[in-house]
């Protein structure tokens, strides 16, 4: 770990009063270990069904716990037998969408305080413990340690205040490290993104996917030519667990994992325990936080309900020491709810939750956003690669307020979103969906969305407007000196997702360029390229251009490409690498560097002819890669393009 920082102890200071606070008030608990145990109950999804933004507001103020999923005319809720009674005398009609598994007995793993004990290193059929997630932090900044530097943050609800098993609240910042880098101060050299998970201690994949963000990240850099332009350019903070206190509840469940949602302050309210779907202490911590909004709707003020917001704003020291973190992050770069974040600004933050395979951009709480032009944008680039539904929470689900999201771009300016990740039905739909889901469909289907949001971090609010570039490729892996070699991309503007509210409009592709080895940002020089088809006319462009290596070094050389719509706005880069050698001739393997992508997107189609007598031509799939080469340490050498 570094060294504590001065923000670090200011946070710590600022947070004593609030530790001694509550245990004060745990010691004042109306419930805990001494609450009615239940019998063992079974859980379903209920679809609420709804006829009209009354009834769906009613649904969200009744202290149920509502799905991040929806069909076109119901919500839906899960909870127990009781639970439904409950809807049918609020007058709603319902109908079981399906039954969960029943909920299993703690077998006397229920401490003296109500405190569960640690699970194993796995559970679940491979989910990670939260002790596995903070080792692994460990592990990838010793093993990265130019790339990697890992943060213990703040002090859960149980550490804060004295309690049995306390957690740590830790997060990783991942940059290629340049002096400056990676440091608590919001004057930050490179622009940042975060990407964080498990607010809500029971929807697991989302850990898993922050787990395999960090690995790509680390593990790809010096081959991967995104991976790399990312790392060079901006610091990607993430956080596998903010709620660790509530995911060790979760874990306590073993094979049938608890559906603990809250953090585990059981300091109000006589609620279940162990706890139920519907019914189990906490605070829930993305209702917790001190936006403008906090305390509307989407919120409870019963202890025991799912959408419990807390004593008042930040109540929580795992939302009081995230809001802090956040603050040490960014500079504020908004003024008031109504004012627009200038241009200039910069970040973008990602919480994941589940499910329902939906992107919501604010506000939570209904209306619009000034910067609702942008960020729609942006949400409706991302969702290009996953496919998901985009919107605002009350457009495609529901409203809420306190949330994180909220926070980040009403206080700080942040360009926020939330991830809903899997699917609503299905064999990999739910909170718990089986372990082999996160790699069979849910990363791979979000990899590319999230790199997207990192990509983009230093101009949010102007980059998306802009097309996009994909699928990079040089017509050679390698070049000697006296030859030249073709790059190429394809530049689409209308990669935007398919299936949302207020898709934006597109424009036709009217120029393309390439820097070699040095971004603009860094004094690069943009050089022209030309449209494969002769002219740029239409809202999906291939480019290319040709570049004569007489003058270049021998060593490996990165290409950036990007393209300009017709409104003027350029748009995000892609990247390729290609060696140049001393010799007489080139090596004709076709390289085509692209993330991997469940979307279907037009490739550039690109013919490479060498008159050589002697040489024969090899068209190779575009998962080929060059390797690096490497100094004594083992990182790569070779012309790199300096940090942003």
């Amino acid at each position: 770990m570094p060294p504590t920082s001065s923000s670090r102890l200011a946070r710590s200071f600022r947070l004593a009063i609030l530790a001694l606070t509550l245990i004060a008030g745990s010691q004042l608990a109306v419930g805990g270990a001494d609450a009615e145990q239940p019998a063992e109950e079974d859980v379903s999804i209920w679809r609420v069904f709804v006829d009209d933004q009354t009834d769906v507001n009613r649904l969200a103020n009744g202290n149920y716990d509502l799905v991040e999923g929806r069909g076109d005319d119901y919500l839906l809720v899960v909870g127990e037998d009781a639970t439904a009674t409950q809807l049918r005398r609020d007058g709603f009609r319902i109908q079981r969408d399906r039954q969960l598994s029943p909920i299993k007995g703690v077998d006397g793993r229920v401490q003296a305080n109500g405190a569960f004990a640690a699970a194993a290193a796995t559970f679940y059929g491979g989910y990670r413990t939260v002790d596995e997630h903070y080792a692994h932090l460990d592990q990838v900044a010793g093993d990265h340690g130019s790339l990697a530097t890992a943060y213990d943050y703040g002090d859960s609800w149980r550490k804060t205040t004295g309690a049995t098993n306390p957690n740590e609240l830790k997060a990783i910042c991942l940059t290629a490290k340049q002096s400056g880098d990676c440091q608590l101060s919001p004057n930050s050299n490179k622009p940042r993104a975060l990407v964080m998970a498990a607010i809500h201690a029971r929807e697991l994949q989302t850990s898993e996917v922050a787990y395999r963000l960090i690995d790509e990240l680390t593990d790809a850099y010096g081959t991967d030519p995104e991976i790399t332009m990312i790392m060079d350019t901006t610091e990607t903070w993430i956080i596998p667990v903010v709620n660790p206190d509530g995911r060790e509840i979760v874990e306590s469940g073993g094979n049938s994992p608890y559906l603990q949602r809250k953090n585990a302050n059981d300091s109000r309210g006589n609620c279940a325990e162990p706890p139920t779907a519907s019914n189990h202490h906490g605070v829930d911590l993305n209702r917790n936080a001190s936006a403008y909004n906090y305390g509307g709707i989407g919120t409870s003020t019963n202890a025991c309900a799912q959408t419990y917001r807390g004593e008042g704003p930040a109540s929580e020291p795992e939302q009081a020491f995230l809001e802090a973190l956040f603050r040490d992050l960014w500079p504020d770069q908004k003024g008031a709810p109504g004012d627009a974040v200038a241009s200039s600004a910069t970040g973008t933050m990602i919480t994941m939750h589940s499910y329902g395979n939906l992107i919501l951009l604010p506000p939570g709480a209904g209306g619009t956003t000034p910067n609702d032009n942008e960020l729609r944008h942006l949400a409706f680039r991302m969702s290009h690669y996953n496919g998901y539904q985009t919107g605002t929470g009350p457009e495609i689900l529901y409203g809420v307020t306190g949330a994180t999201d909220d926070f980040a771009y009403y206080d700080l300016g942040v360009a926020s979103f939330t991830y809903e990740l899997s699917p609503s039905s299905g064999s990999c739909s739910g909170f718990t969906p089986n372990y082999s889901c996160v790699d069979s469909s849910i990363w791979p289907i979000n990899r590319d969305a999230l790199l997207y949001s990192l990509k983009v971090a230093g101009s949010p609010y102007v980059t998306p407007l802009g097309p996009t570039a994909l699928s990079a490729s040089t017509s050679a892996s390698s070049v000697s000196q006296n030859e030249s070699i073709t790059v190429s991309a394809s530049v689409d503007d209308n990669a935007l997702g398919t299936s949302g509210i207020s898709r934006p409009g597109t424009q036709n592709v009217v120029a393309a360029e390439y820097y070699l080895d040095v971004l603009p940002t860094d004094g690069g020089t943009a050089v022209a390229m030309s449209a494969a088809d002769g002219s740029f006319n239409e809202r999906s462009e291939s480019a290319q251009a040709t570049i004569d290596a007489t003058e270049l070094s021998v060593g490996q050389h990165t290409v950036y490409i990007r393209g300009r719509d017709a409104g003027g706005t350029w748009g995000s880069f892609t990247a390729a690498t290609f060696e140049v050698t001393e010799g007489s001739g080139p090596t004709t393997t076709t390289t085509t560097t692209q993330p991997t992508t469940t979307t279907t997107t037009t490739q550039p189609t690109t013919t490479t002819t060498t008159t050589q007598p002697t040489t024969t031509t090899t068209t190779t799939e575009p998962s080929t890669t060059t390797t690096r080469r490497t100094n004594k340490k083992g990182k790569p050498v070779g012309p790199r393009p300096r940090p942003i």
